[in-house]
Order: C-alpha cells, then sequence, then structure tokens
C-alpha cells in the first residue's frame, strides 16, 4: 500500500506542475521555477527506467515539452468533504 500511496502523491505533485508549466497565464517566473523542478524530477528520481510508474512519469513530461497548452493532463479526483486526517482540527469539539 506505501508504494501506491507514493506513486500516487508522485502523479498528482507531477500533474499539478505539468499544468502550471504549460498554462499561458502563469508568470513566467513560475513557470521556469516549475520547469526546474520538473528537470530535477526527471534527471533525479526519474532513473530506473523499467518500472511502468516511472515510465508513465517521463512519458507524461515528453509529451507535455512536445504539444505543451495542447497536452490533456489526466482528471484528478475530488478531495472528500471533510478536513483530511492530520490536519489539526479536532472536530469534536464545538466552538460557541
Amino acid at each position: 500500500h506505501d508504494k501506491s500511496l507514493v506513486e500516487l502523491v508522485q502523479k498528482i505533485y507531477q500533474t499539478h506542475l505539468l499544468a502550471l508549466a504549460h498554462n499561458a497565464f502563469v508568470d513566467i517566473n513560475v513557470a521556469a521555477a516549475v520547469n526546474n523542478e520538473l528537470t530535477e524530477i526527471q534527471e533525479k528520481y526519474l532513473i530506473k527506467g523499467d518500472e511502468a510508474h516511472v515510465q508513465y512519469l517521463l512519458t507524461m513530461i515528453e509529451r507535455a515539452s512536445l504539444h505543451g497548452a495542447d497536452l490533456k493532463l489526466p482528471e484528478l479526483n475530488e478531495m472528500p468533504p471533510g478536513s483530511p486526517i492530520g490536519c489539526g482540527h479536532d472536530h469534536r469539539l464545538k466552538r460557541k
């Protein structure tokens, strides 16, 4: 389960980075920082090219660089209602 959770977080993070990098309304400084992060991810963390998950992430980056704004990124599921576990809110306490 731990590996699946890590891979899901990586996919979501990279999807958001790619969306920012190819958004025409994003400040050029933000886009540059995002592209730098994507390059770092590609060079440092996506080294093993034989795993399906790594290939998926590398293919997303490659397609984004080739197709830019025309790229269709995967849809992300909405968060369920309520605060995430560990957010620091104790919902049992009622405020007056």
